[in-house]
């Protein structure tokens, strides 16, 4: 079950959390607890807190929010969604501009002038492309995020 506490002050969150976690290691201490956190820096800042509050926090997991809707969607779902991760992302997009750009489709006239206005080496023009894909799987990291509608 997900339990959701949210503040705009971070030493607010620390009590129901460690309420959360004890009550889990009291009930089953060898399953892990999963906290999803922004960043490493808030994911020391509880251990810490956490364990100073109970004596001992261990068994925690901190998984950041795609890593844990990641591996969700893969206990859940029979293998016809796929969450991407940025990398992944890079390398379908590379490989996607790079079959069209191969093919001689029209639809990627502006991709394809793009990647060949550095050089005419194959390999300079593939570099461009996946330099091309890696910003662009930000650029829907990022609107998936911050603009959804997009």
């Amino acid at each position: 079950m997900i339990f959701l506490h949210y503040s705009n002050q971070l030493e607010r969150l620390v009590a129901p959390l460690a309420d959360a976690v004890d009550r889990h290691q009291r009930r089953t201490p060898l399953a892990p607890f999963s906290i999803i956190v922004p960043n490493r820096a808030i994911e020391e800042f509880i251990k810490l807190r956490v364990s100073a509050r109970l004596g001992v926090a261990a068994n925690l997991r901190f998984p950041f929010l795609r890593r844990f809707l990641r591996e969700t969607i893969d206990r859940a779902s029979n293998e016809s969604i796929a969450v991407l991760e940025s990398g992944e992302l890079r390398i379908v997009l590379f490989e996607c501009m790079r079959a069209m750009r191969d093919g001689g489709e029209d639809s990627i006239a502006a991709i394809t002038a793009y990647a060949d206005a550095g050089s005419a080496k194959q390999s300079d023009q593939e570099l461009r492309l996946f330099q091309l894909a890696a910003s662009l799987s930000e650029l829907f990291r990022e609107y998936s995020v911050s603009r959804p509608e997009m």
